[in-house]
């Protein structure tokens, strides 16, 4: 009887037997997904899985990968689906990701999403949190972003883009989510400390 404890203690710990918990944080440009999300990772335990760092590390690397997503993302422009879904899924096929991970960055679009739920099956059923700031807000915090970058003369025009992307291809997710069931909203506009503690009473019910 012992035996068979251990053996399915062993299995538990491996990730062979234990449930995945999936997090998606949904939310425009300068919304503080990656603030969150960071402390979400160490609160739970779960690795942070940023699609924008993957592309970083590849295009510091200048990967094929990496020259292709740059070209986009100086463009303002969304880096193509095949490109980050195949990125995505060797990522989580990793052993540190047996017990769940935190997406940031990840679904931009209504098809990513479709695909993505194809790859993980019917099972398993992600926690989707939008977190909700107004406009106003995240053009100022998008702006000021560019200008420490150096973008000095286009800053108000890459923020205004970056928005209009998001919209156009992104915003939608929050309806497929929501029509789903599992889509929760907490405000970004508030502290970052108020906005993680709204996450995590989402999160421990």
């Amino acid at each position: 009887m012992k035996c068979i404890f251990t053996m399915l203690m062993s299995l538990f710990l491996t990730g062979s037997m234990s449930a995945q918990e999936v997090i998606i944080l949904l939310g425009a440009p300068a919304s503080g997904k990656g603030t969150q999300a960071k402390f979400i990772s160490k609160e739970i335990g779960i690795p942070h899985i940023s699609t924008g760092d993957l592309f970083r590390e590849n295009i510091k690397k200048q990967t094929k990968l990496g020259l292709e997503a740059q070209q986009d993302i100086n463009q303002g422009k969304l880096v193509p689906d095949s490109l980050v879904l195949n990125m995505l899924f060797d990522r989580i096929a990793q052993k540190d990701a047996n017990k769940g991970y935190l997406l940031d960055g990840f679904p931009r679009t209504v098809s990513q999403a479709q695909e993505y739920a194809k790859h993980i099956g019917t099972s398993l059923k992600p926690v989707v949190i939008y977190i909700d700031v107004p406009q106003n807000l995240l053009l100022e915090r998008i702006a000021s972003r560019e200008k420490l970058e150096g973008r000095l003369d286009d800053s108000q025009e890459i923020a205004k883009q970056r928005l209009k992307v998001y919209e156009d291809q992104t915003s939608p997710l929050i309806s497929y989510y929501s029509s789903q069931g599992v889509l929760h909203k907490v405000q970004g506009n508030a502290s970052v400390e108020d906005v993680k503690k709204q996450i995590m009473t989402i999160l421990k019910k």
